[in-house]
Parts: structure tokens; sequence; C-alpha cells
């Protein structure tokens, strides 16, 4: 055999040998790329349930938490509701319980479980995952948004009476109870306020701090009269627990005493706020005019959460907590 044809038949087992480590090499590749393709698809289904299942917890978890001041007995069923409105099945849900955390019945907590079957994991021995997810919503007081410009004192506040007024005050002429915010004053903004409410209180919480406002001297009763007519004139589409409805308005809380010890332009010490309903207003002798209304023990509204742990009345919501 020549020098040529050793070399010729040398090269071809080579290559042969070549041939057959390309091939298991590329067998090799093809497993990891197939490895790589059930993580990656896989994984997004997964992480897509994920949120599919954690969007369906915090709304059933909001939605079973605002129904506690209602009826705690229905708590629970509006949990499971929700959770079947946002494609969650009730066999899924493997936690539906009302907690205490600082009030009595002012929590709720929902879990689901789903089980996912996989595309490609198979392949590796893996046909399904199991998805976890859970939401817990918190009964807070919040800090307070469309607050009217009457303030009432810490005594005057009963359930169901007709408190809130701007009549007539015997010797004290100057005053009728009505509140001069910051930012813009006189009769324009004191209606405003009426109608839209004021919205730039102190970031913290009262209480236990308070705020100093001034007052609004005269009985300002065309102001007072037409934002009255404004919120009257607006349709109530939602129930009289939800700050939206336009009945419905924070006023302020004052110290002790505090009108008794006003003369003029002066000021007055903020140290709460009340849920009020309005009912209508009544024109007195010469333009003196009454606000009629009764106060509520508490209303839903959408601000930060204030004061955690205190006493669930006046505007509170509910937060996710965890």
């Amino acid at each position: 055999m020549t020098n040529d044809r050793k070399a010729r038949t040398m090269f071809r087992k080579i290559a042969g040998e070549e041939k057959g480590v390309v091939a298991v090499i590329v067998a090799f590749i093809l497993v990891v790329l197939l490895g790589f393709a059930a993580l990656v698809v896989d994984a997004g289904v997964l992480f897509e349930t994920r949120r599919e299942l954690q969007n369906a917890m915090d709304g059933a978890a909001l939605a079973a938490a605002q129904q506690i001041p209602f009826d705690v007995s229905q708590t629970q069923e509006m949990a499971y509701v929700y959770a079947e409105k946002n494609g969650v099945s009730r066999a899924e849900v493997t936690q539906n319980s009302i907690l205490s955390v600082y009030n009595t019945n002012d929590a709720v907590r929902v879990k689901a479980r789903r089980s996912v079957n996989l595309f490609f994991a198979p392949v590796l021995g893996i046909n399904a995952q199991y998805v976890d997810a859970q939401a817990t919503a918190l009964l807070t007081k919040i800090l307070p948004t469309d607050i009217w410009p009457w303030g009432v004192t810490q005594e005057s506040i009963q359930p169901g009476s007709l408190t809130l007024k701007l009549g007539s005050r015997n010797s004290q002429i100057g005053n009728f109870m009505a509140l001069d915010f910051p930012s813009s004053s006189g009769g324009d903004a004191y209606r405003d306020y009426i109608k839209y409410g004021y919205n730039q209180p102190p970031t913290g919480p009262i209480p236990p701090n308070t705020w100093v406002v001034e007052t609004e001297t005269g009985n300002v009763a065309g102001p007072t009269m037409q934002g009255i007519n404004y919120l009257l004139g607006l349709p109530a589409t939602v129930p009289v627990t939800d700050l939206r409805n336009p009945r419905i308005g924070i006023v302020p809380i004052l110290k002790a005493q505090t009108w008794s010890e006003v003369v003029g332009k002066s000021t007055v010490e903020i140290v709460d706020f009340a849920v009020f309903y309005l009912e209508g207003a009544t024109d007195g002798p010469v333009g003196l005019v009454e606000v009629q209304g009764h106060f509520q023990r508490w209303a839903y509204g959408v601000g930060r959460s204030a004061n955690i742990g205190q006493p669930l009345d006046g505007l509170i919501g509910a937060r996710l907590w965890e």
C-alpha cells in the first residue's frame, strides 16, 4: 500500500470516529436545549399561574374584609365569591379565615393552590407542579379625605342626632361652626369645601396628633345653601357607607368646649374626625342656615392607613397586610 493510500485510509477512519463524537455531542446539546426549553416555557406557565392566583387572592381578601362591618357571617362566602369571579374554584381555596389582629374580626386571610400540568418538563420526569398564593387584608383607619368645613365638639357627637348646625348661636354672633381651611379663604372657597371636600389635611395621624385651623366668621348662608344644594342634586349611586356617596362627608371633631371659647376670627383645634350623613339644610331667620343630618359609626374610603390598631370607627378601609 502506497503512502497516499495509507493516508487516505487513516483520514477516513479518523473522520468516521469524529462523526461518531459529533453525533454524541449534538445529542447532548439537544438534551441540554430541551432542558432549557422546559425551564423557560414551563417557568413562564408557572409564573403566569402564580400571578393569576395572587391577583385572585388579593381581590378576595379585600372584598371579604370590606364585608366584615356589614355582616361578619357572610365574610367567608364573599371571599369564595370573589375568588370564583377571578377564576379560582372553591376547591382550590385551601384557607379562608377571619382573623383578629388588632381588633376583633379585623382581617381576612385566603390561600389557594393549583396543580399545573407542564409541557416540556415531563421529559425530565416532572409532570406537574403546585402553585400557591395567599393574601391577608386588614381593616384599618385611614387618613381623612373630602373633609367638610364644619366642626363639632367632642361632647356633641351622638349617634343619630342632628348636631351639625350653622344656625343662630345666641351670643356667639361671629362664629357659626364653620371652618376656614388653609390654602384658600372666603365664601367661594368655603362653598367648594362643601361641594368637593378639603383634601390637604396633615399627613400625621389624628389622633394622637392634632390640627389647628382658623374659623370662618359669619353665617355664610348663601355659599352654604349653594354647596348643600349641589350635593343633594348629585345621584347617590353607592351605599351610604361609601365615602363616594355625595351625602357622606368627614367632619372635624374639635377639642371639647372649643366653640364656647371662640370670639371673632380665631383658631380651633381638631382632635379627630367623624362620618356625617347629610340630610339637608334649612334657612332660618335673617338668612341663618342650619345643616341637618346624623353621624354614622363608619364609612369606607380610599387613602393611606393611619392609626393601625385603633378602634374601627370613622373613616376605615381594607388594606393588603401581608
